[in-house]
Parts: C-alpha cells; structure tokens; sequence
C-alpha cells in the first residue's frame, strides 16, 4: 500500500495517464516518458491544478493497483518523493476469448473463418463489422438481392448505412481475411467520368491520354482535320486525363470500350518533369490488364526541340524511377530527358503547339 496525497489519482491525471498508455506501442513504459507526455496533453497549469507530481504519482499508482501496468523492480526507483519506479510494463488482460470464437462460429456460412480464428484480438476490434456483414448474408432474400448488381458505394450503404465502409482500406482488408471480395456482393466500382472523344475505327482500338488541358484540345483539333495517325499508330479514342486525375479514372474506359482486345493499346503523353513521368508510371502499375505506353514520337519531339531552353520546375518535385520510363526512348533522347530532370527542369507538352502537332499526324 502507499500514502495517500488526496483524490487526485480518481480524476483527470488517471484517465490521460491511462489513455496514453493504451496508445503507447511498446510494453515498456519509461516514468520520466509518461510524465512529460502527461504535461504536455493537459498543460502546465492544469497538471498543476490536478495535484503536480503527488498527482501523478497516485494515479500511476491507482493504475497498478488497477493491475493495468507492473513496476519493473530491477528499473529501481526514479529518486523523486513520493517514489516511483524507473519503468512500468502493461499489463496485457489475457482475456477469455472463447466466447467470441464461438460467435465466429455462428457467422454465415458465407464467411470464412479460419483467419479471424487464428487473430482473435483483431476480429474483437472488427466484430461489429463482420456481425452487420453475416446478419446481411443471413437474409432470407439474399439471393435474389445479390442477383442484381449495383455500385459498391450503394452495396456498402445496404449493409453497413455507410456508403464508403467498403471502398475505404479498412473495409477491403475484412473482406479479403473474410474470404470475400467486390464480386461476392456482386457490387463493382464506379469511376469518375473522363472526359473523352471517339472516332471510327477499322483496326482495334488505340487511346492516346493527355495530360493537360489545352494540348488535349489542339490535339482535338488535329483529330478533327482527319489527321489521326502517327508513326503507323491511328487512333480512334482521345483522352483528357486531368493530371493525377486519370489515375482514379482511368477504368471507365471499359463503359466506353466494350470490345477492348490483347492488342488494343492506350498511349499516355503528358509533361517531361517527375510529376508526369510519374503519373504514366503509376498508370501502367495501376492498370497492368491494359496495354499502357508512353507515347514516345511526341515525348522525343517535345524534349529534343526544347531540352536546352526549357526553364527550371517551380516547385520541388518528387522523383520517381526515371529509369523505367527512359528505357522506351533511344540512348540520345534519353540522355536529355535525365539531363534536364537532374537540372530541375522540365518541359511542359505545351511546349508543342497547334502548328507542330498537325505537322506530325497525318
């Protein structure tokens, strides 16, 4: 037992003590840590006002008599009146979890279970969750609801009344350890529209997506003279990418395409700086099912005539793996594409004008 230095211990000091043990990753809690983080989240004054360190020093011991957190003996003491040790461990409740593997259990026979069975402690934090998920699947009319495709957002909403539980990381990661995915509701993802022009084609399809703006529209206009091939590549769809926004977009190309081939191809064409290299990166990684390229003859004739007059970024970028994208130029062109990168430069695609884009298509 230990003095008493008044109820300090029962009130403000004990919870955000508490709280911030909770929140600490580690087992091992340093004395001094948790003092100066206790300070720090109630201010000076109010520490003060909560008893100082008499306080603090009876809601850590409230906590061990709690059975929340241990002194570690061999720590010894930290040389303050009252004392405390140097270090404290939590306490982890070893808690009885058989209950809630016997809930697991009664879940739908839709879900699997193995996972959750084997990290009890997770399934604990999720339950709620995975609960509203089988009481769904446990419908009487489940079949005739999943017969009917819908959105993902609206799936979500159906089962959880939030429209986003099932888009966001959190939601994805329980369907996956559930053993379920987007086709399991028969929900799909929906993607914001691009904006985009089709023309006729006789020969497959193949998409050129540009970045900004007004090269889309000249590159329109180009189109629109029945100039639409270059290099022997005719296209038949013209694509605004809006930046970084294709990235998220880019997939309702398949409400567009309903006939999208093995050797159908989308070519991207976009700035010569990190920013747009790296979009074009992150495009093809995130769309592996198509064919995505960059489209090398306007990239080549954007750097090669502007490489030495091209003025310097005006804002810090962050690089990406140039590497990747060089290897679909030759060694020349590729030299001056890393040459101007290196320098913190870079060449926007508006750099090519109406006039030198109707010279190249045909």
């Amino acid at each position: 037992m230990w003095a008493s230095y008044g109820h300090w211990g029962d009130g403000i000091l004990k919870k955000v003590i508490e709280s911030l043990i909770n929140s600490f990753d580690k087992k091992t809690i340093q004395t001094d840590w948790l003092y100066k983080k206790t300070v720090e989240k109630i201010g000076q004054p109010l520490f003060e006002q909560e008893g100082g360190y008499i306080g603090f020093h009876n809601a850590v011991m409230a906590l061990i008599n709690e059975k929340k957190i241990v002194p570690i003996k061999a720590s010894k003491f930290n040389g303050r009146n009252p004392a405390l040790y140097n270090r404290y461990r939590k306490v982890v409740e070893e808690e009885d979890f058989q209950n809630l593997k016997e809930e697991l259990y009664l879940l739908s026979p839709r879900l699997k279970i193995d996972y959750y069975l084997k990290h009890i402690k997770e399934y604990k934090k999720v339950r709620g969750i995975v609960k509203e998920l089988s009481d769904f699947l446990r419908r009487p009319d489940i079949e005739e609801i999943l017969q009917i495709e819908v959105s993902l957002n609206e799936r979500s909403y159906q089962i959880f009344k939030d429209e986003k539980l099932l888009s966001d990381s959190k939601g994805e990661k329980i369907l996956k350890n559930l053993g379920m995915d987007y086709n399991s509701l028969n929900c799909c993802k929906t993607y914001e529209p691009f904006f985009y022009i089709l023309y006729n084609s006789k020969k497959g399809n193949k998409g050129l997506i540009v970045e900004n703006k007004d090269t889309f529209y000249s590159i329109k206009r180009v189109f629109a003279g029945n100039k639409t091939a270059l290099h022997d590549t005719n296209f038949n769809l013209l694509i605004y990418g809006e930046g970084k926004k294709i990235l998220k977009s880019f997939g309702f190309v398949n409400e567009i395409l309903t006939d999208i081939a093995p050797g159908d191809t989308f070519y991207y064409f976009g700035d010569i700086d990190y920013e747009g290299i790296g979009i074009f990166l992150e495009l093809e990684r995130r769309y592996s099912e198509f064919t995505i390229l960059p489209f090398v003859p306007l990239y080549s004739l954007l750097i090669n005539n502007h490489w030495k007059t091209c003025p310097f970024t005006k804002t810090v970028q962050e690089p990406c793996d140039i590497d990747r994208f060089l290897a679909y130029f030759d060694r020349d062109t590729g030299e001056r594409i890393r040459k101007v990168l290196k320098e913190g430069r870079y060449v926007p695609q508006e750099a090519l004008t109406f006039k030198d884009l109707w010279e190249q298509f045909s």
